[in-house]
């Protein structure tokens, strides 16, 4: 490591330069589960609405006993929302524990709210 004062090599662990007596700032470490935690909350959040707008727009139209159907249903929208959303939520929990900063936190309730959106699809269609 580089001090960013003097430009001097000093040790990794060095709190202070030991050429300059400048104090050292050590980078943060990136927020990438954050991130993508967020990231897979919205995509699944985008099929999770997408399902439900489908389910209630055309639930009149639509035959949910015929079997194609149900599959196309559960494979196109309930897997892959599903799936989104729990890497999302896994990647929140885990980056939770260490920093409670602004990206784990949107992805974290991103994958809760799909998780209720999928609860409510599921009883729809079910009981249809």
């Amino acid at each position: 490591m580089y001090c960013s004062n003097c430009g001097e090599k000093v040790d990794e662990k060095a709190v202070i330069c030991v050429h300059c007596g400048c104090e050292l700032k050590k980078r943060s470490g990136r927020n990438g589960k954050g991130i993508a935690s967020m990231v897979l909350g919205i995509i699944g959040l985008f099929y999770a609405l997408c399902a439900f707008i489908n389910i209630v727009d055309l639930g009149s139209y639509l035959d949910y006993a015929n079997f194609s159907y149900q599959i196309g249903f559960a494979i196109g929208y309930v897997l892959i929302q599903s799936v989104l959303s729990v890497i999302g939520f896994i990647l929140a929990m885990v980056e939770r524990k260490t920093k409670k900063t602004g990206f784990n936190t949107a992805g974290f309730w991103l994958t809760l709210v799909t998780f209720v959106i999928i609860a409510i699809q599921f009883i729809i269609v079910v009981t249809y």
